[in-house]
């Protein structure tokens, strides 16, 4: 499994920045959450967080896409990480001078998201041109996996930080691993080919919509992939809410959640990587997504701390495979010198629901029972699996 990293000293040197930056990024991002629902006690203050975690990326990313096409691809994913980490060693100095507030952390929380939104789909854009075509799936495989590895490692280091010296040290631990990051690409080799180029954005978009009209498998996707999101930010939401308020287990429950979740992503990889699972595509989405339709119903009718980080997991392992088997199959049938306008659009249209779920889903927690919403996603995730069944399109992948 280890062979492509050995072998291969660009995938190398991207996987290590990528591990590093998953593991700060997830101390960061539970210092945050829990730092907001334990000044307001609230699902919607939490949703705020999320919405300006989520939205710039919905309204950046089709614009940033079509610069990935345009523009070398690791010099994006430098410039990303260091802008990053310069925002985040901002927002460390003031709370290290107790100037943080709700405004602030809204503020730095949209400013590292448009970071974001030019360094996701960059990955994804970048990562045929790093490895074999044949070796794509196993490659993306690897690198969930690994990532997934971080990113549990850094939620349980991030609640233990936050429960012994406070969120300073977790966005100054953000900071630092976005250096390193941005070091680990510098030493990349890689050659940018162009695409089209063009002056208007607006021409750009068109042009990127234009090509994905014409691959008609994405097309039918997109609509899947937007209701999806819409349910599984729900789980985000909720993750204090059950931490603290209905387990009273504070950040280090919350972190163990979250821990749960991103080891099952884990194992998904794992699975996916080592070619466990030799079905179609099809039906590697359709059973993901059902079975993370049975693991939100039963959360909302057991109320057992250990039985919902069993479910968390469960999730993770679903939401990976579906993942990995969505992101091998886009980056089979989208042209290089489209991909970063495709990707951007994809990444679009995937996090365009979000902002809105979490401002709804926020609110609703705040007046039902999480176990009533939880309810209601299953039912929703649950059809939404249905549909996979019945693109042709998919039959032939």
């Amino acid at each position: 499994m280890f062979e492509l990293v050995r072998k291969n000293r660009n995938f190398r040197n991207f996987w290590y920045g990528q591990l590093i930056s998953q593991l700060g990024d997830r101390i960061h991002t539970l210092a945050v959450i829990w730092l907001v629902y334990s000044w307001y006690n609230s699902g919607a203050a939490v949703g705020a967080v999320l919405i300006a975690a989520t939205l710039p990326a919905f309204l950046v990313s089709p614009f940033a896409g079509n610069i990935l096409d345009k523009y070398d691809r690791k010099k994006i994913l430098i410039l990303s990480d260091v802008v990053r980490s310069v925002f985040v060693a901002g927002l460390a100095v003031l709370s290290f001078f107790e100037m943080v507030n709700l405004p602030i952390i809204l503020f730095f929380t949209v400013i590292i998201s448009i970071g974001a939104a030019f360094f996701n789909p960059a990955t994804m854009a970048i990562m045929p041109s790093l490895v074999k075509k044949e070796e794509l799936t196993q490659a993306n495989a690897f690198y969930q996996l690994s990532i997934n590895a971080s990113a549990a490692l850094g939620f349980m280091v991030g609640s233990g930080l936050i429960a012994l010296i406070g969120v300073t040290a977790a966005f100054s631990i953000n900071c630092v691993s976005f250096l390193l990051s941005a070091f680990f690409v510098f030493r990349i080799v890689y050659k940018h080919i162009p695409g089209h180029i063009k002056t208007n954005f607006i021409e750009d978009f068109k042009e990127g919509w234009k090509v994905t009209k014409g691959i008609p498998l994405i097309v039918k996707l997109f609509g899947p992939i937007v209701v999806i999101n819409f349910f599984l930010a729900a789980l985000f939401i909720l993750v204090p809410v059950f931490a603290e308020g209905v387990f009273n287990k504070g950040s280090a429950g919350m972190g163990m959640m979250m821990t749960g979740l991103t080891l099952g992503m884990f194992i998904g990889a794992l699975l996916m990587s080592k070619g466990q699972l030799k079905f179609k595509t099809q039906y590697l989405l359709f059973f993901s997504l059902l079975f993370i339709g049975m693991a939100f119903f039963v959360m909302s009718f057991v109320q057992n701390f250990y039985l919902h980080l069993l479910m968390y997991a469960l999730v993770g392992i679903s939401l990976n495979i579906s993942n990995i088997s969505l992101m091998a199959l886009f980056q089979k049938i989208v042209p290089n010198e489209v991909r970063g306008k495709v990707f951007g659009l994809l990444t679009s249209a995937s996090v365009s629901s979000q902002p809105i779920s979490y401002g709804i889903m926020g609110l609703i927690t705040d007046v039902a029972t999480p176990s009533a919403i939880l309810l209601f996603c299953a039912f929703a995730l649950t059809l939404t699996s249905l549909y996979f069944l019945i693109i042709k399109e998919l039959k032939l992948v």
